[in-house]
């Protein structure tokens, strides 16, 4: 079994965002789709609402070579900053 890891992230520009992608790349091509698994280290973000901080993270399309990992907020919560730390295993 081949295991990988790695972090991806954004910080400030200034600008608030609601969506991001992160394409990862695996340094080696797996024989099978792999498994990923995404972790949120930091998130840093606000609301023009006044809302509870709402956010998602989901890994699509995985393939034998690479991946991508979408963070996003929805309710106008804005995002300022975020770090997502991610693992990829299989054969």
């Amino acid at each position: 079994m081949r295991v990988q890891q790695g972090t991806v992230g954004y910080d400030f520009d200034g600008n608030g965002h609601d969506y991001f992608e992160f394409p990862i790349v695996f340094s080696h091509q797996y024989q099978k789709l792999p498994i990923v698994q995404v972790s949120v280290e930091m998130f840093d973000g606000w609301s023009v609402n006044g809302q509870v901080c709402r956010f998602w993270t989901k890994v699509e399309n995985i393939d034998r070579k690479s991946a991508i990992i979408r963070f996003g907020t929805w309710d106008g919560y804005k995002i300022g900053g975020c770090r997502i730390s991610w693992i990829a295993f299989g054969v």
